[in-house]
């Protein structure tokens, strides 16, 4: 049957690119082990009663892409990863929803040759069914009709990370009720990984499915939780030595993780403004002093993070030349449809202003927005 998988192209079947873990996005070493251990145990357990769906979800910055990336890589390397989807909000344009079981269905057959066999005979002198982007149709013809003759042995396990940066719930909604009612359709030994944060639609498919089992990060004990904010505080600071001529004995590295109250993104986003770029007369010593000198507001934590770093750029005065260019170049950042490229920005802002506003406003906000450092990347 080999010439037969030879005379199909499943390069016709959609595959979205970018899709796939990031083995950079790890754990530190030492950290979150408790509930990586579980969703181990999880994989491997040949208990016929265990969910074959595990959902971890919680806040943003709360570290369930680390863990997923992490699972991810583990499994990879022992063969039994199936496919790993990691959604992207800045990049939904390749991340699209109806190439989501396709994508999973071909790694799926580069795992198992027998599988891509399969799969062949399923697509065998059907192009239109290989180029379909109806979920549904995917999920059954691409999935669940290959695996209905086969037998595997050994968990195969599927990532799919940031499920809530899938879409809005309306581009989502076939998916999610795939992944919620007719998961328990796909062969025993596979095992979904999801990691969500908190929305109405994806709790009320998951909270109380029989199918499902649900962790929610808060229920994780805080001290882990602050050992691997600690751990990545003083590496990504490391390299600012004058940090401990101010605060000896890293005491700085104590009061940035007091400060994060758990959450990582938060100490993710105050590291890279600490760091800055120096070119804007603004020392690191500085910076890190400014944010440990701020009282909170009423407003949740990441949010005052971001207001405040907004404010100590673009500082509210009477000239409001500043703040103006700001609303021209981040409006339309902000509302572009597809996440536009700095060159492209560029080129939009070109007729407005005789000097180049974009850099101006953008290279500073290098903690807050991706991208903004290359011509030729989406921001």
């Amino acid at each position: 049957m080999l010439h037969l998988a030879a005379n199909i192209n499943l390069d016709d079947i959609a595959y979205a690119e970018g899709a796939r873990y990031d083995p950079e996005r790890q754990c530190l070493p030492g950290t979150r082990e408790e509930v990586l251990r579980e969703i181990m145990d999880w994989v491997n357990s040949t208990d016929g009663q265990v969910s074959p769906m595990f959902v971890l979800s919680g806040v943003a910055g709360s570290g369930k892409s680390s863990i997923a990336h992490t699972i991810a890589r583990l499994f990879d390397d022992v063969g039994r990863l199936g496919s790993s989807f990691c959604f992207d909000r800045s990049n939904q344009t390749k991340l699209r929803p109806d190439a989501f079981f396709s994508t999973i269905a071909r790694d799926l057959a580069d795992l198992d040759p027998q599988r891509k066999q399969s799969l062949c005979r399923v697509v065998q002198d059907k192009t239109a069914l290989r180029k379909t982007r109806a979920p549904r149709e995917q999920f059954e013809q691409f999935i669940l009709k290959p695996a209905a003759d086969l037998m595997t042995v050994g968990p195969i396990v599927i990532v799919i990370d940031a499920f809530d940066e899938s879409g809005d719930e309306e581009s989502r909604r076939v998916i999610l009720s795939i992944l919620a009612g007719r998961i328990s359709e796909l062969p025993p030994n596979f095992r979904v990984l999801v990691t969500a944060r908190r929305e109405t639609d994806i709790d009320r498919a998951f909270d109380g499915n029989p199918h499902v089992h649900c962790k929610l990060m808060n229920t994780i004990d805080m001290d882990s939780t602050n050992i691997v904010i600690s751990i990545f505080v003083r590496n990504h600071l490391a390299d600012v030595a004058e940090l401990d001529k101010k605060w000896p004995n890293q005491s700085w590295c104590g009061l940035l993780v007091n400060k994060s109250e758990g959450l990582f993104q938060w100490a993710s986003t105050a590291c890279r403004f600490i760091k800055g770029d120096r070119q804007h007369g603004i020392h690191p010593t500085e910076q890190l002093t400014h944010l440990l000198s701020l009282v909170p507001q009423n407003l949740n934590r990441l949010d005052q993070l971001y207001l405040d770093i907004l404010k100590r750029l673009f500082p509210m005065g009477h000239d409001t030349t500043g703040l103006n260019r700001f609303k021209l170049v981040v409006g339309r950042i902000v509302a572009a449809v597809e996440p536009l490229t700095v060159a492209a920005l560029k080129e939009l802002c070109k007729e407005d202003n005789s000097i180049d506003v974009v850099e101006l406003i953008t290279m500073p906000m290098g903690s807050l927005f991706s991208g903004v450092n290359q011509l030729s990347e989406p921001v």
